[in-house]
């Protein structure tokens, strides 16, 4: 028995003032799935991401989630299905790593209440996953750029949403932490069915980590579905002006760049 869809995305068109962004996009997400999104620089994935997330509304279409108009969820209602991790953080005030953590929480607790036990248990299993245990009584305000994106992805965590969404996430972390947090995505999605939609900017790390891609260009998708059939040869000049070969070897396909000639 195949699943409802978590979003159905009908006909859906932005645009700031007059300058068009996304036009006519339809498609459907499921639950339990890692949705890599990908596409250049400027072709709208930023803003595809607050349109699920509810913070943009769109010109024209409609966006369902579980069956009900995004708009006509209340903002706390949508925190405790929905959890973004930003690409630029902005944080004026000198919160411990730990109080931003448990701002994730927020969602969950009743006005007027204290954390639960539950709720600082969550904080506690996030702090450990993201290995911040070290900085969590630092001010976020003394943290680098790396060790703030992973508190801010901590957070998230500890939120315990069903779909989790990041929008390039990961551009301002090392490697070692990038694929850390990849893997501790896919463990989300393999382990709890969690929902991953991600933004992601490097496509080997697309192809290692998500199952289905949504590839935008031109305003539009051009192309959706599983890794294997989107990504390809094509694919990579059409979308992204480059030649390449996407090579399956192993389990996850990898892309070889064709190095330009001086």
């Amino acid at each position: 028995m195949t699943a409802s869809p978590l979003f159905s995305i009908k006909n859906c068109s932005f645009r700031y003032g007059d300058s068009e962004i996304l036009t006519e996009l339809t498609f459907d997400l499921y639950p339990g799935k890692f949705y890599g999104l990908i596409g250049p620089n400027g072709s709208g994935k930023s803003t595809l991401i607050n349109l699920l997330m509810g913070t943009h509304l769109t010109n024209s279409g409609k966006i369902i989630f579980k069956n009900k108009p995004i708009e006509s969820y209340n903002r706390r209602c949508l925190a405790q299905h929905l959890a973004l991790v930003p690409q630029d953080i902005s944080i004026g005030f000198d919160f411990s790593v730990y109080d931003i953590v448990l701002m994730g929480r927020h969602p969950h607790i009743p006005r007027f209440q204290q954390p639960s036990g539950g709720d600082l248990k969550s904080v506690a299993e996030a702090i450990t996953l993201l290995d911040i245990e070290g900085i969590k009584d630092r001010p976020v305000t003394h943290l680098s750029g790396g060790e703030k994106q992973r508190v801010i992805v901590a957070r998230a965590l500890a939120q315990d949403t069903e779909v989790l969404m990041l929008d390039e996430a990961t551009s301002s972390l090392d490697i070692e932490h990038t694929i850390q947090i990849l893997r501790i995505l896919r463990n989300r999605v393999e382990k709890t069915g969690k929902t991953i939609i991600a933004a992601v900017h490097d496509l080997n790390l697309a192809a290692a980590f998500c199952d289905e891609l949504l590839v935008l260009k031109n305003k539009s998708l051009c192309h959706s579905g599983p890794i294997r059939s989107v990504l390809t040869n094509e694919l990579l000049e059409e979308v992204f002006s480059v030649k390449g070969k996407v090579c399956y070897n192993d389990e996850h396909p990898r892309i070889e760049y064709q190095m330009l000639s001086s």
